[in-house]
């Protein structure tokens, strides 16, 4: 278990570190401007604490600038909606808007700048992908987010990686495909290199607690550790895949708010099922009933770009064994397709 103080100052060290960032720059602009260091300061703070209220109220919006949602309510899709909403009853948290999104590889994010305005989208490939009963875990760990409070501070971070990406979004676009970008989108992406890089290393360090503590929440929910493991097998190999799907190449920014950060799946999948295979005897191939796919294949096959050099989630593998030990020290039967676990 982690102790909650761990979570409580990455979300004070996250917001707080990057808020500083921007001090510093727009002060250093604002003395270029004004020459005068206590006028740079004192209006530096101002502008900034002003520029971050809008940046937060329009978060979320940022955010679905990188996909086209299609809401759904009670009428258009009862199965989902009331899955969702059982789940958020029982932990006592609050889901605005349900959405889906036409992503093929499975996945879900759940953002929004106030608790209450929480949106919970699902990409299309998860909804085929899992039972109800995985569903529910899988909800459940999105509504933990909700419950710690993280996902209004991480919405506004995510929020700066998507502007960054944007910026560059044509040389990543040419690094996905393997093809050589022109001088013009190498500056503009070294230019949002440099504040990426000034952003994501908390907004990252963040990322990979809340996911901890969600894992957790989603297990003592629904105490089903059993159904939250083959939701991440599943998930992490179906986005394994389709390595060049929409989740990855328009959503690669949301990546801290993803269940599972396309990438690490691509990179992990292999290490992962081995641990399954020879630590369990987990027969992966029976659980998923996907077709194979493509080992042994290098970052540069997949047109791996500077951008996605960062961790957004703890190992798959890590993952998977603090899973297991939630659910036995709950004293919760884990059973994972024909296999019991411990």
């Amino acid at each position: 278990m982690i102790s909650m103080w761990k979570l409580r100052v990455c979300e004070f060290l996250a917001p707080f570190t990057t808020f500083l960032v921007g001090f510093f720059l727009l002060t250093f602009l604002l003395w270029l401007i004004l020459a005068e260091v206590y006028s740079s300061i004192l209006f530096g703070i101002i502008l900034l604490l002003c520029l971050s209220f809008v940046w937060w109220l329009i978060s979320p919006m940022v955010i679905e600038s990188c996909f086209e949602v299609r809401w759904v309510d009670k009428e258009s899709d009862p199965l989902l909606w009331n899955l969702v909403e059982e789940e958020a009853e029982r932990a006592e948290v609050r889901v605005r808007k349900v959405g889906i999104v036409d992503f093929e590889s499975p996945n879900v994010l759940t953002y929004g700048h106030m608790a209450w305005l929480s949106k919970m989208v699902f990409s299309r490939g998860l909804i085929l992908s899992l039972n109800a009963s995985e569903m529910r875990t899988v909800i459940a760990h999105e509504l933990g987010h909700i419950k710690h409070g993280d996902m209004t501070i991480i919405t506004p971070l995510v929020a700066l990686l998507t502007l960054y990406h944007k910026i560059a979004e044509s040389y990543i676009r040419s690094r996905l495909e393997r093809r050589r970008s022109p001088i013009h989108q190498l500056v503009l992406a070294a230019f949002a290199y440099i504040f990426f890089l000034l952003t994501y290393p908390q907004t990252g360090l963040l990322s990979r607690v809340r996911e901890e503590y969600a894992d957790e929440f989603s297990v003592r929910q629904t105490r089903d550790p059993s159904h939250l493991i083959s939701s991440l097998i599943k998930v992490s190999r179906g986005c394994a895949l389709r390595p060049m799907d929409k989740s990855r190449v328009e959503g690669s920014p949301l990546r801290c708010l993803m269940f599972i950060d396309p990438t690490t799946a691509i990179s992990e999948v292999e290490e992962m099922e081995d641990l399954l295979s020879s630590r369990w005897g987990i027969d992966v191939e029976r659980l998923t009933a996907f077709l194979g796919f493509p080992r042994g294949r290098t970052s540069e096959e997949y047109g791996f770009h500077v951008f996605e050099n960062f961790r957004s989630h703890p190992d798959l593998s890590h993952r998977l064994e603090h899973i297991i030990k939630v659910g036995k020290e709950s004293k919760m039967p884990i059973v994972v397709g024909l296999t019991r676990v411990g």
